[in-house]
């Protein structure tokens, strides 16, 4: 339900920020639409409900904690059908992860040309770092 599921998301975005992304920039990408499998109807009525409601709650996490999103959402549902590897799937065809991942390395290339000029500006600060390969998943699998 959405209570669950936002007290996740704010769990996993504390836990993130705390112990793992120091100097790191977290970035959000929202869920993409699910596609109906039923002739003549877009979107599912259903599944889809559950999508925009969670991206509601992600998009309200993510600004209290200043954490920039990339709305896949928006960037897919105009042309679901067009993307998607076949009629109520939601996963894509060769184009459509073309245009999910361009969108997306645009955003991080943006952001790291603001990073670079903020560092450029203050030449006292040194290049935020993270610890590369680091994967959460496994500390939240099974926990509420």
């Amino acid at each position: 339900d959405s209570a669950a599921y936002e007290k996740g998301l704010r769990r996993y975005v504390r836990f993130l920020k705390t112990h793992k992304a120091h100097g790191c920039q977290l970035i959000y990408s929202l869920t993409t639409p699910v596609p109906s499998k039923e002739e003549g109807v877009k979107l599912d009525p259903v599944q889809n409900q559950i999508v925009l409601e969670r991206n509601r709650i992600a998009r309200k996490i993510m600004a209290e904690n200043h954490i920039p999103v990339i709305d896949l959402y928006g960037l897919m549902e105009p042309d679901i059908e067009k993307y998607s590897a076949s009629k109520g799937n939601v996963h894509y065809n060769k184009e459509g992860y073309e245009r999910i991942a361009t969108r997306i390395t645009g955003v991080i290339a943006g952001i790291l040309k603001e990073k670079t000029a903020i560092i450029s500006e203050n030449k006292k600060s040194q290049p935020p770092t993270c610890k590369p390969g680091y994967n959460p998943l496994p500390y939240f699998a099974g926990r509420q």
